[in-house]
């Protein structure tokens, strides 16, 4: 149990350097027996959701340093036992909370002063292994609790369920709709980031992985894919550095996997995953349809005839545009969605879908297929049939006209009645019989049709009609960026995402809830939101034919007069005249959410 009592002339607890003028070494106050006690406060030695060091305690939800609350460093250092030093290493940044840089090294504030044993490192002040029995601990400056690799500014720290630490800090385990991949992952600024590399910025150039900063390419090859760099002289994924996979296993997003399928054996750059080869890169890369992963990105599929572009489904028509890629356009023909409950099958926005099976077309559904007929050959023989009364021939033609189960005589309307109640079925679908001149009527049954295309209707002999809301495909409101489906009872036009394409060309994207070319569109020049300045167009890359190879209608780029003028941070081409005043990305990095395409002689471009 700890307890201090000291530092008077504190003047703002938010401001410790300027409040804290002096030190007075306090005894055990009887108001404070938990804690540490400030100018009458009693603030607790651990905060919610994260317990501080020794010689620490928790002032306004942050672990603060006993030994630097009266000493106030230049702005690009930081304190940490009770001597300044540099915020951030000369080749790394030091993101994690309270770390400082030592001897060129990012270290914990509360490990300044900690000299551990060889094959150990201090985190919260003490030393933990450096690696675990079962494995090796590859992130920079992880250590080995409970045989789990953890970050060492991290030990301590307790985050909400849906996050993970990094550095110190609580991260989102993933970016919405995009997961990150596996437990090494974390949402960093919107981007998932493996976590080592969480808020890390390398100098020079440099890329991080697992923490360690490399080179982007190594001297005699280019790591053009996305998230390599160049490792012991060889491009790899950078989150695989210094990840040691057993013999059969090679490492992919920081984790080891197979390097065969079965029998076949995986390409250097690949690994098994989901029961097939895949690029290293894209593990874990979830593409929309239509679309294939390539070094970590999506793009359209790379054919050389239609039959490669063959995606299984027959309400598409599937052709290659060599230039292009794969299109599947949706195709509005008969088809057979394989369910024996539904007819008159037809394509519709690219799936194949019937209607509940009523083959005599009586308005009622099958029995065997959930609905109330129970003679579906016969369109006189339904729920809402009339049967009855005594005399009628519907109570001797051998049938269960009504579908209550009874037939003929047995059928309470064909016998006498000496009141309506003696008529009475209990079949509400079929009408309220009624008795006269002792003999039952049946009655008229009840309309069941709402006019919903959204709901199917239907009758329950008990209540009478019925509208269940259904998942059928409705009208289309011209948008091809929406997807027209029934949901709660009415028909739905929801937005199917930016970047998704939305016609036969690949340059026909969604963006902003509408369909734009995106060779054209001033708004959306070669991607989403990637807008042109004012007074610029938007041209189609195939514009220029000076270069190699030649791009052909898949994109566009601004037009500039300045790099001011370029989205997503793209420079302005200039100094060749044939290709002058285009925007064009200098890396991957300058197209967000679309492929980085490098040519020659001509300003670079993005594209889908």
């Amino acid at each position: 149990m700890r307890h201090r009592e000291q530092w008077s002339g504190l003047a703002g607890l938010g401001l410790l350097a300027a409040g804290l003028l002096t030190c007075q070494s306090g005894g055990v106050a009887p108001e404070c027996p938990v804690g540490v006690l400030v100018e009458g406060i009693c603030w607790p030695l651990d905060c919610t959701g994260r317990d501080c060091p020794d010689g620490f305690f928790c002032l306004e939800d942050e672990c603060v340093e006993e030994a630097c609350l009266e000493l106030t460093c230049p702005p690009e250092q930081a304190c940490a036992g009770g001597g300044c030093f540099p915020r951030d290493c000369a080749w790394r940044t030091c993101p994690g909370v309270a770390e400082v840089c030592v001897d060129d090294e990012c270290a914990p504030a509360s490990c300044v002063a900690v000299d551990c044993p060889e094959g150990q490192a201090c985190a919260a002040g003490r030393c933990y292994p450096e690696e675990c029995d079962t494995r090796a601990c590859p992130g920079y400056g992880e250590v080995c609790i409970d045989e789990e690799c953890l970050d060492r500014s991290c030990v301590g720290v307790r985050c909400p369920a849906d996050q993970v630490c990094a550095g110190g800090h609580c991260y989102p385990s993933d970016c919405g709709a995009l997961g990150c991949f596996g437990a090494r992952e974390a949402c960093v600024e919107g981007a998932c980031a493996v976590l080592p590399c969480a808020g890390v910025a390398c100098a020079g150039g440099r890329v991080c992985g697992n923490g360690f900063c490399y080179d982007p390419d190594c001297p005699a090859e280019d790591c053009a894919a996305l998230a390599e760099a160049c490792v012991e002289g060889r491009c790899l994924p950078a989150a695989c550095a210094g990840v040691a996979c057993p013999a059969d296993q090679r490492c992919a997003r920081g984790e080891c996997f197979p390097d065969s399928c079965g029998a076949t054996a995986c390409a250097d750059d690949e690994v098994c995953y989901q029961a097939a080869c895949l690029d290293w890169n894209c593990v874990g890369v979830a593409c929309p349809a239509g679309e294939t992963c390539l070094d970590g990105t999506c793009g359209p599929i790379r054919c050389g005839s239609d039959a490669e572009c063959d995606d299984g489904n027959p309400c598409t028509a599937d052709t290659c545009r060599p230039d292009q890629g794969c299109a599947y356009t949706p195709q509005d023909q008969p088809c057979n969605d394989g369910d024996g409950c539904t007819m008159g099958d037809r394509c519709q926005a690219g799936s194949c879908a019937g209607e509940p099976l009523d083959t005599d077309g009586d308005g009622y559904v099958a029995a065997g297929c959930g609905g109330g007929d129970c003679d579906d050959a016969r369109p006189a023989v339904h729920p809402g049939a009339p049967e009855g009364g005594l005399g009628d021939p519907s109570c001797s033609n051998g049938l269960d006209d009504d579908c209550d189960g009874s037939t003929d005589l047995a059928e309470a309307s064909c016998g006498e009645c000496a009141a309506d109640a003696d008529c009475a079925d209990g079949d509400a679908c079929n009408g309220v019989e009624t008795c006269v001149g002792a003999l039952c009527q049946g009655g008229q049954p009840p309309v069941c049709d709402d006019g919903n295309p959204c709901t199917q209707d239907g009758c329950d002999p008990a209540t009478g009609c019925t509208h269940t809301n259904n998942s059928a495909a409705c009208a289309d409101e011209g948008n091809a960026c929406t997807s027209d489906v029934c949901s709660g009872g009415v028909c739905r036009h929801s937005y199917i995402g930016d970047h998704q394409g939305c016609g036969g060309i690949s340059s026909l994207r969604c963006c902003g809830g509408g369909c734009v070319d995106i060779r054209y569109d001033t708004n959306h020049c070669g991607g989403c939101y990637a807008a042109c300045a004012a007074g610029q167009g938007c041209e189609d890359v195939a514009a220029t034919t000076t270069c190699s190879p030649h791009p052909s209608g898949l994109t566009g780029r601004c037009q500039c007069a300045s790099n001011l003028q370029c989205p997503d941070g793209q420079i302005c081409r200039m100094g060749q005249p044939s290709v002058n005043n285009r925007c064009a990305p200098e890396n991957a990095a300058d197209c967000p959410d679309r492929a980085f395409v490098d040519v020659v002689s001509c300003p670079n471009y993005c594209s889908y």
